[in-house]
């Protein structure tokens, strides 16, 4: 019988690395695919990672709400590149230890990309996305973003695919502004889960700011412990 064959517990002991490394090779073949069918939609662009963002991107129209937010500016950006709380495992612990939180993953790092017009020095705007494995799944998010001319919002879809290739990422979170861009491609648009965070408040009386701007607030991606974690 095959199942009294001495090969058979050897073939079983083979399988999840079979099968770990044809889910890998199925992941780079499918974001490929994707970069080669989307980057013709794209804008042209070039883009550069740095350890901190320009301050000449903080553009007085990086913040068109005319409803209350809450406000990650530049300053606010970059020091978060530069105070993280989540480090990768082969980084010291000591970078940390002023975090009464502080954790580790197998990997976590942020991409800051300063993004210019092709061929040119003009600056298009930014993007911030993190990169965490932990546990062998690997996630990209999308963080801070902003581009003077809302068309190059593609960019930032574009490229959180291109380092999806790179790290083999499990899922891609985005936030709702961008959703367009994901639906508007047939093999990524049946892949997407819409997800709800909750939020509490607590107005310090009915007369405070919080509690007139109830319903009005226009709530970002990266509130809260979002963009660190």
């Amino acid at each position: 019988m095959p199942g009294n064959s001495p090969q058979t517990p050897r073939l079983f002991a083979k399988l999840p690395a079979i099968q770990g490394r044809s889910y890998r090779y199925s992941k780079k073949f499918f974001y490929g695919t994707l970069l080669e069918l989307i980057q013709k939609d794209v804008p042209k662009f070039s883009f550069e990672e740095v350890p901190q963002l320009n301050e000449a991107l903080q553009d007085a129209k990086l913040f068109p709400s005319t409803r209350p937010l809450f406000r990650r500016e530049i300053a606010t950006i970059n020091w978060m590149l530069q105070y993280r709380w989540v480090l990768s495992a082969d980084e010291k612990k000591q970078e940390v230890e002023n975090y009464y939180f502080s954790t580790r993953r197998d990997i976590f790092r942020y991409a800051a990309l300063e993004i210019y017009a092709a061929g040119a020095n003009a600056l298009k705007g930014f993007l911030v996305l993190s990169i965490s494995r932990n546990k062998s799944k690997t996630v990209v998010k999308i963080l801070d973003f902003y581009f003077r001319n809302p068309a190059d919002c593609k960019i930032a879809g574009f490229l959180a695919l291109r380092y999806a290739h790179d790290f083999l990422a499990d899922r891609i979170e985005f936030p709702v502004a961008l959703e367009f861009f994901f639906k508007s491609h047939p093999l990524l648009s049946w892949l997407i889960k819409k997800q709800e965070r909750l939020y509490l408040f607590h107005p310090h009386c009915q007369d405070s700011p919080l509690a007139r701007s109830v319903g009005d607030i226009d709530f970002n991606y990266c509130d809260a412990d979002t963009a660190f974690t």
